[in-house]
């Protein structure tokens, strides 16, 4: 990961919990398979008990690290790390997913296919490889007023 995080296309904010074993699963295969010029890492430790806080010590100067002295929930997290973000798009991931080869470019060529485009999602897999989830497609909201 770039030590250069800030004025990436993409902010990866990723709220932790305990699961330490997941963190350093998934930040190894987003290290593997993600090109360091496009995205900032976010890290927001939400009050963990176990070895995460020390783990996250390795990523000083590699991703900004938010840690509460409680744990504030997953949402409240996740609004914290957008609030230091400085991408384009924010990307909110779960420290237990993994994520494949071309993951990032291949969302970002579809959420740049149209202007009307404003959520992407991936598609996930269980680890025998089945589909967890494939996507949603909403249509356009009309606000009348």
């Amino acid at each position: 990961m770039s030590s250069n995080i800030k004025n990436k296309l993409v902010s990866i904010i990723i709220p932790l919990f305990n699961q330490c074993h997941y963190t350093k699963k998934c930040l190894v295969a987003l290290e593997r398979n993600t090109p360091q010029r496009l995205y900032e890492l976010i890290l927001v430790d939400n009050h963990s008990t176990d070895k995460t806080s020390d783990f996250l010590q390795s990523f000083k100067g590699k991703a900004q690290i938010i840690t509460n002295v409680v744990n504030v929930g997953f949402s409240k997290a996740c609004n914290q790390g957008a609030r230091i973000a400085t991408g384009q798009y924010l990307l909110f991931l779960n420290n237990d997913t993994e994520p494949h080869q071309e993951w990032l470019e291949e969302m970002l060529t579809v959420a740049d296919s149209n202007a009307k485009i404003g959520i992407v999602g991936s598609k996930l897999l269980f680890p025998d490889g089945t589909i967890q989830h494939a996507g949603v497609c909403m249509p356009p909201i009309h606000l009348h007023r």
